[in-house]
């Protein structure tokens, strides 16, 4: 866990090399979502392979001394998604929850 917050290219740099390097995972939330919105694992690692940090979304999370952040893109067939991620130092990228900007029920 870190409290220095990334910004910018260095996020995204940051967030798409530890998918590279298979060190992420889902969490319980995350996997909720996923399976009550439709969404799979492969359309939300796309989206923060190919997405844009919303960085207004942004916001520290005093319970796990973490900062969480929000990633907007599309899927391959198009779906906007918005994925929220943490970086922690020792295990890699947590993925929190994702939604479907898309769905009237987000």
């Amino acid at each position: 866990m870190t409290d220095k917050k990334l910004k910018g290219k260095k996020l995204l740099e940051t967030i798409r090399q530890l998918i590279a390097l298979n060190r992420y995972r889902t969490s319980s939330h995350f996997q909720e979502r996923e399976k009550q919105r439709s969404i799979f694992l492969w359309e939300a690692l796309h989206v923060l392979q190919h997405g844009a940090h919303e960085e207004v979304r942004d916001e520290w999370d005093h319970k796990y001394q973490v900062w969480k952040y929000a990633i907007k893109g599309r899927t391959v067939d198009a779906r906007e998604l918005r994925v929220v991620v943490s970086v922690l130092v020792t295990e890699g990228l947590l993925l929190i929850t994702v939604y479907d900007l898309n769905s009237k029920r987000k």
